[in-house]
């Protein structure tokens, strides 16, 4: 299958091209990464794909609304 065939038809079925959707799903496995306070948010970035905690903080919040450290306080009961 041509490469750009196969973006058009993902495209059509999941309302997001392929580079989208692939970020939107390491965020999400990032989330689960978060729940563990001592695992740091740069080894997190690398552990899901992504070049430097920098790109790893600008998509999380792009596709959250939130920061990681801003979601791993929220997941944190306040003492």
């Amino acid at each position: 299958m041509h490469p750009v065939h196969l973006s058009r038809v993902f495209r059509r079925f999941q309302r997001e091209g392929i580079g989208e959707y692939t970020r939107r799903l390491r965020v999400r496995a990032s989330c689960r990464y978060l729940l563990d306070p001592e695992l740091p948010l740069a080894e997190i970035s690398l552990l899901t794909g992504f070049s430097d905690q920098s790109h790893f903080t600008r998509e999380f919040r792009r596709i959250t609304g939130l920061t990681p450290h801003t979601f791993r306080s929220q997941l944190s009961p306040v003492c």
